[in-house]
């Protein structure tokens, strides 16, 4: 009898060894968060943030390398890119995708209280919209998907991708104000800081047809004194729009004089992280109108344009055609910008592909627009010889309360936009 409870004691000694051991399956054991981050996601996509954390509780094991499949009730939601970052090293691993699945081979070994954080971004999430999403993920010691597996008790992981997208704004219309407002539920007129608004034109400013376009407006006015609106360049890739904007509250100068103004600065250019490059000075706008056509294009001949102006179809506004201004002055054809010296009836004579733009045919019913947008003449300007796709209308000042004002200024802008006024 003693002889059998020794062998059973070795026995046990030898399988709570095992249990205990470092290696031993039983102990591998991830963590895994899955967030929504649309605020930091490119425009009009969703973005998830996977957090693979090393939870053993005991021991000294790794995991190398890990994989995920992401599925949806909703079709069409699919991986568009992918990165990771080691939570103690600058290099994470080799990072690939399809569709529906990211994998991460050749881990830096992935420690205990260590952790892999992966960034999907992910297309097919209609703007405005929250999609409910599984993660479905293995992980492994070996660097290939190889090895032991590390567990995981809740997997799939449920989540949900919300798009980076505040609505969609049709020709026309004005961006709701919970979206051009700073906060949420807080009401702003037209006399307080922070104060934005923005009308989108009925007609684009290189002649695509108007069709209704997904945006996102970011309103820091009160935070830092800028403002950003985003939409989807695909399908408008010459948007327009007008802004009013106001500026955050600043003292008033001492001994009653007058605030100096600085120039509202712009940017219509963004990186990869969306943030606004090429900041400059706005320029001012050559009018205060959004583009608007003339009529259209009848022949066009060298420099010999006839216009016409139907009266059916009307307007899409149901508005008139836009009266010429005096000669000279700048139009757009499509892409091409062209200045108009002299005009005859309908038979105006033209300065083919001014601005650095590229003189090319044009299809007889192609709008002739007027265009707000100045040529940029400054030496050293990244847009020098081009035309500005956001300038400044106008600009003032306005006190508010005892010892306080705030800058207000509109802006027209034609391509994604962000200014600050100064």
């Amino acid at each position: 009898m003693k002889s059998l409870r020794n062998l059973v004691g070795v026995v046990l000694a030898f399988a709570l060894a095992a249990f205990a051991a470092p290696g031993f399956a039983a102990n591998k054991v991830y963590k895994l968060t899955v967030t929504d981050s649309p605020a930091s996601a490119p425009f009009g996509s969703g973005r998830i943030v996977a957090n693979f954390a090393n939870a053993i509780p005991t021991g000294n094991s790794s995991f190398n390398s890990l994989t995920f499949t992401i599925s949806s009730v909703s079709s069409g939601v699919t991986v568009r890119s992918a990165s990771a970052k080691h939570s103690a090293s600058q290099t994470a691993g080799v990072v690939t995708w399809t569709p529906t699945t990211v994998t991460i081979r050749s881990l830096y070994p992935v420690k205990p209280k260590q952790s892999v954080t992966v960034t999907v971004d992910l297309d097919g999430v209609s703007c405005g919209s929250t999609v409910d999403i599984s993660v479905d993920a293995a992980v492994y010691t070996g660097s290939g998907l190889t090895g032991e597996d590390f567990y995981f008790d809740g997997d799939p992981y449920p989540a949900t991708v919300t798009a980076n997208c505040d609505g969609t704004l049709a020709c026309g219309d004005t961006i709701p104000d919970a979206f051009a407002f700073p906060a949420p539920g807080l009401s702003l007129t037209s006399n307080d800081p922070g104060y934005a608004k923005a009308v989108r034109g009925w007609f684009n400013g290189k002649g695509e047809q108007c069709v209704a376009v997904d945006y996102n407006f970011t309103n820091l006015l009160i935070v830092n004194n800028t403002f950003t609106n985003k939409w989807n360049t695909t399908q408008a890739p010459s948007g327009a729009f007008y802004y009013t904007v106001n500026g955050d509250a600043k003292p008033l100068p001492q001994y009653g004089a007058t605030p100096t103004l600085l120039p509202p600065q712009v940017a219509w250019e963004f990186n990869a992280a969306g943030e606004p490059i090429n900041k400059t000075d706005g320029l001012v706008c050559l009018s205060s109108k959004l583009p608007r056509p003339y009529g259209t294009v009848a022949s066009l001949e060298g420099t010999a344009l006839v216009i016409d102006t139907p009266t059916s179809p009307s307007l899409p506004d149901g508005g008139d055609w836009e009266t010429p201004p005096a000669t000279p002055f700048p139009i757009y054809i499509d892409q091409e910008r062209m200045t108009v010296t002299s005009i005859d009836g309908n038979s105006w004579t033209v300065a083919r592909g001014s601005a650095s733009t590229t003189s090319v045919g044009h299809n007889p019913g192609a709008y002739v627009l007027s265009t707000p947008l100045p040529v940029d003449t400054r030496v050293g300007s990244p847009y020098q010889n081009k035309a500005a796709q956001m300038c400044v209308v106008s600009q003032g000042w306005q006190q508010y309360g005892a010892g306080e004002y705030f800058q207000f200024v509109d802006f027209i802008d034609i391509g994604d936009g962000w200014g600050r006024v100064q």
